[in-house]
């Protein structure tokens, strides 16, 4: 244990000299200032549909053959405006125009003027509002109105509680974008998985492949080899315990980063979600594949610029495979669920009559099948870990309905199949290294 601690800071004191190590601590403090400026305000029903009037607005007032209409919500009631989740609502919906001419233009201009037009719209923007009734208040008779006027009523909604209700989300906390709002779930799920599993989590990767990559190199140079080996320790541990100090550099650095923004996501917004900490040792496991192929690489040329070229090389490798095995199993799913439905509607049926979605079932392209095949035996799963941590995520946040609108209710592969096949490309790669490293000269 002594002897790993010793090639742990011997480790620590060469990012700490290239100041390696005080940029990603400071990349990962200015992270979490960053997921602390943002926050989630629940706003009104008048602020959502002001939301969803402002686009039609614009385009009514950017096009003359529109006569000018502007859309508008009046009358806004609410019968639990305490808990908007839990009340019904009434309000009215008015098209206003300057003149009876222009409103006529309006209507002829196929802009939404009329009482399907207008429920159709409130139904996309407000569709978290259930039974919803729209009806159009005539106006005296003989008179020439200069506005339309819809009585819209609704009974209770489709949010079970405040997280499903809309929120707006503000930026360096002061810059509010309208345009982004959703459930406070959606907001939250969005944050973490965009900004920290997607974005944050691929900075990291690629930056620790960097710092981690002379390590090896280093240690294999004339003369600190020497001390090394000099030391009662064979050359494969010596190679395996430099290995672990690399993964624990890294562990170290994305527990601070994912653990500092799930407190400050949790001290910002109340919600408390612990699968989010499951990216952390994803992360590092992640990581733990990559730095295999760096290592071995490393080893066999002693070179830190090769053994990240190599290295980011087979990351783009093991993400292509990735894209292109969720291609050919969401091709082969939706195949099934298509033949499916053709065995349903031909019975008593004949093929003529079939619709012409049913009649030709796509296929999955041969050369694709061949490499989905060779590869799954042999490249390491980092594809399924990024959606063992998409799914975490959403676990801790979403509800069965809101994953399975995201596509998220799919079954994954077992974690023994995913861990089993990752390790042991781990392990074949560190085989050979040891091997090298143990029959090399110097």
């Amino acid at each position: 244990m002594n002897k790993f601690l010793a090639i742990l800071y011997d480790s620590y004191k060469e990012a700490v000299s290239t100041w390696v190590l005080q940029v990603m601590l400071g990349l990962s403090v200015i992270l979490m200032l960053f997921v602390a400026s943002i926050s989630f305000r629940m706003v009104t029903l008048e602020q959502t549909i002001g939301n969803a009037f402002g686009t039609v607005n614009w385009l009514s007032r950017s096009s003359p053959q529109t006569g000018g209409a502007q859309w508008m919500a009046e009358n806004v009631v609410a019968s639990n405006p305490a808990e908007p989740w839990n009340s019904d609502y009434t309000f009215d919906v008015v098209v206003k125009c300057d003149s009876p001419e222009k409103l006529k233009q309006a209507q002829d201009s196929g802009m939404p003027t009329t009482r399907e037009a207008i429920r159709a719209m409130l139904k996309e923007s407000l569709y978290y509002l259930d039974k919803m009734k729209v009806e159009e208040v005539k106006p005296p008779e003989g008179a020439k109105p200069s506005e339309l006027r819809f009585h819209v009523t609704t009974t209770g909604t489709k949010t079970p509680d405040r997280m499903a209700w809309p929120h707006e989300p503000t930026v360096l906390f002061a810059i509010d974008l309208p345009f982004f709002t959703q459930s406070l779930r959606d907001g939250l799920y969005t944050l973490e998985k965009k900004l920290v599993n997607d974005a944050g989590a691929w900075a990291t990767l690629l930056v620790s492949v960097v710092i981690t990559a002379g390590f090896i190199p280093n240690m294999l140079r004339k003369g600190t080899l020497d001390l090394y080996v000099s030391k009662p320790l064979s050359r494969p541990a010596l190679l395996i315990y430099k290995y672990i100090g690399g993964l624990t550099f890294v562990a170290i650095l994305t527990t601070v980063t994912v653990g500092g923004v799930w407190l400050v996501v949790g001290l910002r917004n109340g919600i408390w979600a612990p699968q989010f900490l499951a990216v952390i040792p994803l992360l590092t496991f992640y990581f733990a594949i990559l730095y295999a192929v760096s290592t071995f690489v490393a080893v066999f040329t002693r070179s830190s610029l090769v053994a990240i070229l190599v290295t980011v090389v087979a990351w783009t490798i093991f993400f292509a495979y990735g894209y292109l095995h969720d291609q050919v199993k969401k091709v082969t799913r939706e195949q099934e669920k298509a033949k499916e439905q053709l065995s349903k509607f031909r019975k008593g049926g004949d093929d003529d009559d079939l619709p012409p979605e049913f009649r030709k079932v796509g296929e999955v392209a041969e050369w694709a099948k061949w490499i989905d095949a060779i590869g799954r035996p042999v490249v390491p799963r980092t594809y399924d870990l990024d959606d063992r941590g998409i799914q975490l995520i959403a676990d801790g946040l979403l509800t069965d309905a809101e994953k399975k609108r995201r596509g998220l209710d799919e079954p994954l592969p077992s974690w023994w199949e995913t861990l089993g096949m990752s390790t042991g490309f781990i392990a074949v790669l560190l085989g050979l290294s040891c091997w090298r490293f143990s029959t090399r000269d110097g």
